[in-house]
């Protein structure tokens, strides 16, 4: 890799904080930054100079962000999620609800959020920001949106998008109480909505979708965290499953409603009825015959730290289980929560004290995530591919296949994982059966989420 494309890396993670991989960086070049240089004609070199000299405003550097970021957007993206999102809205919120749409792009994800939100007579104040200022243009601008942008609905409402000569526009009417903004991820300001009568200056909801591909764990929580700073109290975050390959607790904490998961402040309230200690019966037959964890006091408790995320407690107490009662659904457990608390060394001395069931679907899924998670991509890759061998309708891990494939730039057998994986997602038999009490974060945790992610793949792919 030459100087210039190792300096346009280094200015993308400097002053935005977004992260350019090797192969993807060997592709702009090959493409969009060719006709960059075409379009200014001059060399690369001459257009990194000019880009370490340019305000964070120019135009240069507007030019720049729109070649490094995809800026994939369109009308009513998965609509299932934003109508479960208005459902949350209406169950939980009484005032004119605040919303901050995150890296919007051309807005409609933003104009999408209001026409459901008046469908429903909710009132409400919306921002869009994102760090492309061409692309904020045409947000304020209502337009013009072309064909594309329509394809996430079959019949756009014709009382919100407008054809003006084979182009779409939004009417005046949804651009009322909406706002855009530029906005930098990397800044150590974040927006508030303005002031309401009666109302913190903090945002009710903010929705986040794919935003996240950009940034390694270090920087996405750090905008996590800052995004905490100005979300109200009872507010929720909303992200894509493209976001949830890794724990986030350590910022916020996950809860689930009506399938989809979201991020809030507040740990789920403890509930005083009793829960068993292992799941229910399943009448598959369980992938490792292992007797089941003693009952006592401290597999109780370890159950109730599990279930309300207090991972430090649970630790403590799969850790005075194992020295008297060590058995493999306890040592999956174990693993797993030194995973999920990415103390990745110690989770796997625990998985290899599993030898003679370390031929197993579920030990070889769990020590791909494992590697996945340590930028261990053969290894992962590896032990994917045994997964799938031993099992091929396990979708989780033909998902990661798929992105390691992407990733190695090996497009056809990348487009099969996904395919394989859809074909089962698709289906009724998409359940994926764990012996531990908990797992790591991965695809594994929301099968709906993971079918929007392949999808979305599959099309990138096919284009």
């Amino acid at each position: 890799m030459n100087l210039e494309l190792t300096t346009i890396q280094s200015l993308a993670r400097s002053r935005f904080g977004i992260e350019i991989g090797v192969s993807r960086l060997q592709r702009l070049a090959e493409h969009q930054l060719q006709l960059w240089q075409k379009q200014h004609q001059c060399n690369l070199a001459e257009l990194v100079r000019r880009l370490q000299q340019a305000n964070e405003d120019s135009s240069l550097v507007a030019e720049f962000i729109s070649i490094i970021t995809i800026g994939e957007s369109y009308f009513f993206r998965h609509r299932e999620q934003l109508e479960t999102l208005i459902d949350w809205i209406k169950h939980h919120l009484q005032h004119r609800v605040r919303i901050w749409s995150a890296a919007c792009s051309l807005g409609c994800e933003v104009y999408s959020l209001a026409y459901l939100l008046r469908q429903q007579n909710i009132p409400y104040y919306i921002l869009g920001t994102d760090i492309d200022r061409s692309r904020l243009n045409v947000a304020r601008n209502r337009g013009p949106f072309e064909r594309f942008s329509v394809r996430g609905t079959e019949h756009p409402p014709p009382e919100m998008l407008r054809v003006r000569r084979h182009r779409y526009y939004v009417d005046d009417d949804f651009a009322k109480n909406v706002a855009f903004a530029y906005h930098n991820f990397h800044s150590d300001t974040y927006p508030t909505p303005p002031p309401i009568h009666g109302l913190d200056q903090q945002w009710d909801i903010i929705i986040c979708r794919n935003a996240f591909i950009y940034f390694d764990k270090p920087q996405t929580l750090s905008i996590l965290e800052k995004m905490n700073g100005v979300l109200h109290p009872n507010g929720s975050i909303w992200l894509s499953v493209n976001d949830a390959l890794f724990d986030k607790e350590e910022v916020l904490f996950s809860h689930r409603w009506k399938g989809y998961t979201f991020l809030s402040k507040e740990q789920a309230p403890l509930v005083s009825r009793p829960k068993p200690v292992l799941p229910p019966h399943n009448p598959s037959p369980p992938r490792l015959n292992t007797p089941p964890i003693p009952a006592g006091p401290s597999t109780t408790s370890l159950q109730r730290y599990i279930e309300h995320n207090r991972l430090d407690l649970a630790i403590t107490a799969a850790e005075q289980l194992q020295t008297t009662s060590s058995s493999a659904v306890l040592t999956l457990t174990l693993g797993a929560l030194y995973a999920r608390t990415h103390q990745f060394s110690k989770a796997e001395q625990v998985y290899q004290t599993l030898p003679k069931y370390q031929q197993t679907v579920e030990w070889s899924y769990l020590m791909g995530l494992l590697c996945y998670s340590q930028q261990q991509i053969a290894k992962a890759k590896e032990h994917f591919s045994q997964t799938v061998s031993s099992n091929p309708r396990h979708w989780a891990a033909q998902v990661y296949l798929g992105i390691i494939l992407t990733k190695q730039r090996r497009w056809i057998k990348a487009e099969l994982a996904f395919e394989e994986a859809q074909e089962v997602l698709q289906s009724k038999q998409h359940t994926l059966h764990f012996a531990g009490l908990i797992q790591p974060k991965g695809f594994h945790d929301s099968a709906l989420d993971s079918l929007f992610y392949v999808e979305e793949q599959l099309r990138r792919l096919q284009t």
